[in-house]
Parts: structure tokens; C-alpha cells; sequence
């Protein structure tokens, strides 16, 4: 592993044109493990993460260490491990679930980092309610305040304005349920929606 992290760091510095990085994204690459047992196995993905951890800092040139997580079990695990000082995972209108770990990640200080939060795009191609189908989707991750950053891709200067836009725009929480349906989505109707709406 020390020398594939080794080799993945110096890749992005040279593509960034840096001598150090603020943050080292750790991914457990699910394609690649060919035993779905390993990935369900706690002790193997603390392991995982507490390992490749120590193996990016201590190349010197990374300040912290993220844990990108696919599931709330992985999430969990990875908040165990103390050298793991931010989270990131899959958060869009289509997947809720970090907001289960949003009370804990503020209590902590932990900063958390919405990845695809339009669905790998099919929440751009779905509309919504009203207005630029970029844009809600986006302002909807943005609206939880443990949402530290959003990370998407764009594929045009138009795709950039409309995010850049988002950014600086308010989500109505009275809204939800109806542009959940307009995104034809199923209305995620428990406690996380409650304690959304509560906070």
C-alpha cells in the first residue's frame, strides 16, 4: 500500500501543480475487491482505513485524511479510526443516508463532503419543480448545514454557472416533498427528514 499511495500522491501534484495537499481521500475501491465478504468484514475496513491513513501522512505533503464511504457501515467504521479527520460519501436527493451520521459529524467537528449530489447527473436530466434542473438538486445538498463542500463534475461553461449559482442560493424545506416527487423520487418520510426539518 505505501507505495500506491506514494504513487496516486505524486500523480496529483504534478496534475495540480502543487507541492502539498490539503486533503488525501481514502476509497475503498469496490469493483476491484472481488470478495463482497471483505467488504462487509469491520476489522478489514478499519483496517483499511486506519493503514492507508498512516500511509499518506506520512509522505509529509498531505495535511488530512478523508474517508469516502459507500455505505453507513463503512461511514461508521471509518469515524472510529482517529487519524480520519473528515468524511465524504454519495449525498444527492436519491441517496439520504449520510444524514443518519450528520448529528454525530457536527458534534465532532468533523467535516463532511457531499460527492455527486446530482446523482451522477440523472437528477439534471429529471427538472424538478422550477427552475434550472442543476441548480435545486444541488441547493437541496447545500441546505444541510454539515455539508461542508459539494463535489460534481461538469461537462460545459453553462453546467459551471448554473453550480456556481447554486452555491449561492437558499433551499425551501417546505419544498422537499414536492420536488422529491418531481424528481420521482420515493419520499424519504422518517426521522432523518424530521430532524432535517426540525434543525
Amino acid at each position: 500500500m505505501p507505495s500506491w499511495v506514494g504513487r496516486s500522491i505524486d500523480r496529483s501534484l504534478r496534475n495540480l501543480g502543487v507541492s502539498r495537499l490539503d486533503v488525501g481521500i481514502l476509497e475503498i475501491d469496490l469493483k476491484g475487491t472481488e470478495s463482497a465478504t471483505t467488504l462487509a468484514d469491520v476489522d478489514q475496513v478499519y483496517d483499511f482505513y486506519a493503514r492507508a491513513a498512516g500511509d499518506v501522512l506520512a509522505t509529509g505533503v498531505v495535511e488530512r485524511v478523508f474517508a469516502y464511504c459507500h455505505s453507513p457501515q463503512h461511514m461508521a467504521t471509518a469515524m472510529a479510526v482517529e487519524t480520519v479527520t473528515g468524511l465524504a460519501a454519495q449525498f444527492s436527493p436519491a441517496e439520504v443516508w449520510p444524514r443518519v451520521f450528520f448529528a454525530e459529524l457536527e458534534k465532532r467537528g468533523l467535516p463532511f463532503f457531499g460527492m455527486a449530489p446530482l446523482w451522477r447527473g440523472r437528477l439534471a436530466a429529471a427538472g424538478g419543480r422550477k427552475g434550472s434542473p442543476v441548480v435545486r438538486p444541488l441547493v437541496w445538498a447545500l441546505s444541510h448545514p454539515q455539508v461542508t463542500r459539494a463535489v460534481l463534475t461538469m461537462s460545459s461553461l453553462d453546467h459551471w454557472n448554473e453550480a456556481m449559482a447554486a452555491a449561492g442560493s437558499k433551499y425551501d424545506l417546505g419544498c422537499e416533498r414536492a420536488d422529491f416527487e418531481a424528481w420521482g423520487l420515493e419520499w424519504p418520510a422518517d426521522r432523518l427528514t424530521q430532524a432535517v426539518r426540525v434543525a
